[in-house]
């Protein structure tokens, strides 16, 4: 465990993985609510948009699965595939949750269906660099670490949200926080993840090396 949390690239990763699921937990958790109370949908509507919300989710999570897997075979790093996926997700996610919030009742919709849509570029792309980087050896012990940061968004992005909103009266500015939150983990999958390739462990290399 402590060599995984001596790794940059380790924190790089669940710092990616918050950002991607803030912007999930938040779509979970109050876009119902927004549709509702912000934009005057009914909740026949409103069941209607979101489902459609994570159905797009889930078609471009297996879309940018299969893609980056052709696009690697193809001979292309799989850092650059991998790391575009990633950061353009993360990036334009909350990004389009702020034009979603300053847009016209229909615009809102599309630029809601967006950053779902976005969310789901990235969907494949967060464990799958993490095996990368950890190898056989610590595959488990990083995306357990992973998983563990990555998931306290859930926690963060509903009370969050509701706070904002419970005193503003909106959801701009916790549309506004969120799309920070999506570029920090862009940035964060662009300069604290190095390339994707294994970590030379100092306990696998010992235990390789020492008399049998």
């Amino acid at each position: 465990m402590l060599e995984v949390v001596k790794q940059r690239s380790a924190w790089g990763t669940c710092l990616g993985l918050f950002s991607a699921n803030y912007v999930g937990y938040l779509l979970l958790t109050w876009i119902p609510f927004y549709l509702v109370r912000e934009r005057h949908f009914s909740l026949t509507a409103t069941g209607k948009i979101a489902g459609a919300a994570f159905l797009i989710k889930a078609a471009t999570a297996i879309a940018s699965g299969r893609s980056s897997d052709f696009w690697i075979s193809s001979g292309t790093s799989p850092t650059l595939v991998r790391k575009t996926f990633l950061c353009a997700g993360a990036a334009l996610a909350g990004t389009f949750l702020v034009l979603s919030a300053l847009s016209a009742t229909r615009a809102s919709v599309f630029f809601l269906l967006a950053a779902s849509f976005s969310v789901g570029l990235t969907t494949p792309h967060h464990f799958a660099a993490s095996q990368t980087l950890a190898g056989k050896h610590m595959a488990g012990t990083w995306t357990g670490l992973q998983g563990c940061i990555g998931n306290f968004a859930g926690i963060l992005a509903p009370a969050i949200t509701g706070f904002i909103v419970d005193r503003t009266g909106q959801f701009f500015w916790a549309f506004v926080i969120t799309a920070v939150v999506g570029w920090i983990g862009a940035l964060s999958w662009l300069f604290l993840v190095g390339p994707l390739r294994q970590v030379i462990w100092l306990s696998h290399r010992f235990a390789q090396t020492s008399p049998q």
